[in-house]
């Protein structure tokens, strides 16, 4: 990838090799599973898995889908969005580990990826970073109390961990958690 000088951050999303799930899990450990419904074959999941990953907040659907449940679950295998940023020059990995987070967080990213490169020798060099932060829908929440039932549940079945922040998004009707990513 070819960065242009001036250009101070470019969304890229890293690409899965292999069809099955099998393959797919094993090639990116920070992918994502989100429930889709029943999908009755490729087809389906062809039309559906992108709108579902994309629904969730994630870059795309990897290509992987699989049923849990014959004729009531199944699952889409989503991707996390990467973003690259400016951080000047960095000399090696061991000065990565101290300017690719800082640079990550300044932007307000959740946490630097580990993948850093020189754009131009001496002058400056980029940071993958991951936003680990997701929204997800969580059906009414009543109080912080109801909250702190429903949000671990919710985010735990969307491989993260709550992160203690609920909204309610339709009066009465949805609410959603802030959930973390379990990916490193």
């Amino acid at each position: 990838m070819r960065m242009l000088r001036g250009v101070r951050a470019l969304t890229v999303v890293a690409l899965v090799v292999g069809q099955h799930a099998q393959e797919a899990r094993a090639a990116n450990a920070c992918n994502v599973e989100v429930k889709a419904g029943p999908l009755w074959n490729s087809a389906d999941a062809n039309t559906r898995c992108p709108t579902t990953c994309g629904g969730q907040s994630f870059a795309a659907w990897d290509g992987a889908w699989w049923t849990s449940l014959p004729g009531q679950k199944s699952v889409c295998q989503c991707r996390d969005k990467v973003t690259v940023l400016e951080a000047g020059p960095i000399w090696g990995d061991t000065d990565a580990k101290t300017k690719c987070p800082a640079t990550c967080q300044q932007e307000g990213f959740a946490a630097w990826t580990g993948g850093w490169w020189t754009t131009v020798w001496g002058e400056m060099s980029v940071c993958q970073c991951k936003n680990k932060v997701t929204v997800v829908e969580a059906g009414p929440v009543w109080s912080d109390k109801d909250a702190a039932i429903k949000c671990p549940t919710t985010c735990s079945a969307n491989n993260g961990f709550w992160t203690g922040a609920w909204w309610t998004t339709v009066p009465d009707k949805m609410s959603v958690c802030q959930c973390g990513s379990l990916c490193t």
